[in-house]
């Protein structure tokens, strides 16, 4: 078994169900007394919101690629960034340290293509609708995004 890396902290709520859904996962295809093999290294989301903010995305880049660099050292195969937001993150890493990838919404757009899905709307936080490079990543795989209007930004995620 591979071991992964998990950047969390992205926020902590969504490193938990990360971390519960990857080993519910190995229960069920290895038995259910398996777990995985993980490393968590998790940001403190206060800075996260912070580096958001500012509009060198150098900051934020530098941040995970260290998050990134720590799981390289605790012996990790491959990674995850805990949040579809900032997954394209995972991109950045991979590139600077050859630390393999997992991308999250690689498994999303699987599951929407065979859905017959093609058009996606996208709600969630202000950073999520707003980001044109998460946008970018639904677009590049072939699906039409529609974002609300900011007065009915609702933090609820659909599908058409």
């Amino acid at each position: 078994m591979k071991r992964l890396g998990i950047i969390g902290g992205v926020s902590w709520h969504s490193s938990l169900q990360y971390y519960r859904l990857i080993n519910e996962g190995i229960a069920q295809r290895l038995g259910r007394k398996h777990s995985a093999q993980l490393v968590i290294s998790s940001l403190d989301f206060a800075d996260l919101l912070m580096w958001q903010k500012n509009p060198d995305e150098n900051v934020l880049k530098q941040a995970f690629l260290a998050e990134g660099e720590r799981l390289q050292v605790a012996g990790c195969d491959g990674f995850i960034i805990a949040s579809h937001t900032l997954s394209w993150l995972g991109d950045y890493i991979q590139k600077q340290l050859g630390l393999e990838h997992v991308r999250l919404y690689n498994a999303l757009f699987g599951a929407l293509t065979l859905l017959g899905v093609r058009s996606v709307g996208l709600t969630g936080t202000r950073y999520t609708m707003g980001d044109p490079v998460y946008r970018s990543k639904y677009t590049e795989a072939g699906f039409r995004v529609q974002v609300p209007d900011e007065p009915y930004f609702t933090g609820v995620a659909s599908i058409v």
